[in-house]
């Protein structure tokens, strides 16, 4: 991860550099009102939430898992890396985010400023609760749904178009809409 993201790092242009500086520096007073409050069910998560909330719970008890134990983090994103349904996310854009990424739009908004603030004391924690939140509750509605058209004989390679769009309605769910500005 640290050698990916050097390479990330090096191949940015210094106006690249100098924005993402910029927009980091102006979220820090955003990630610090975020931090410390469990939100992300009734923030961002709210329609995924009421809509599905059995996975709701789930991701929910991820969430406090996360926030207590970063391991367990590394470990659900590492298995959802290594998942062979992971390349079609990837192609989709689903929107499973990274809270060590240097791309402003690989992290969750609320957290932007986070590598500047997390010196606080529960910052990183509560980054790994929000974000394990909605990437676990992303990654299970994208599992089920694409499961589900698999099963119709529906794949991402003879139906890429239905597999987009179930990447955009995941992403819209859980507040993480069209980022074409930050592409």
């Amino acid at each position: 991860d640290l050698r990916r993201a050097k390479k990330m790092y090096a191949n940015k242009s210094d106006s690249e550099k100098n924005i993402e500086f910029i927009y980091k520096v102006l979220g820090i007073p955003r990630t610090i009102m975020t931090s410390f409050d469990f939100s992300a069910p009734l923030r961002q998560g709210l329609i995924a939430t009421v809509n599905h909330p059995f996975m709701a719970s789930d991701a929910l008890k991820f969430m406090f898992q996360s926030a207590k134990n970063e391991k367990t983090y590394n470990r659900w994103l590492e298995d959802v890396h290594k998942d062979p349904d992971f390349k079609v996310a990837e192609k989709i854009k689903l929107g499973i985010t990274d809270p060590t990424s240097l791309h402003l739009r690989e992290q969750e908004e609320a957290y932007q400023g986070s590598q500047y603030a997390e010196f606080i004391p529960g910052v990183k924690a509560s980054e790994r609760a929000y974000v394990g939140y909605l990437n676990h509750l992303r990654w299970n509605l994208f599992k089920m749904y694409s499961d589900k058209f698999k099963d119709q004989g529906k794949t991402f390679e003879n139906n890429p178009e239905l597999y987009k769009g179930l990447a955009s309605m995941i992403n819209s769910e859980t507040g993480r809409g069209n980022m074409k500005a930050l592409d």
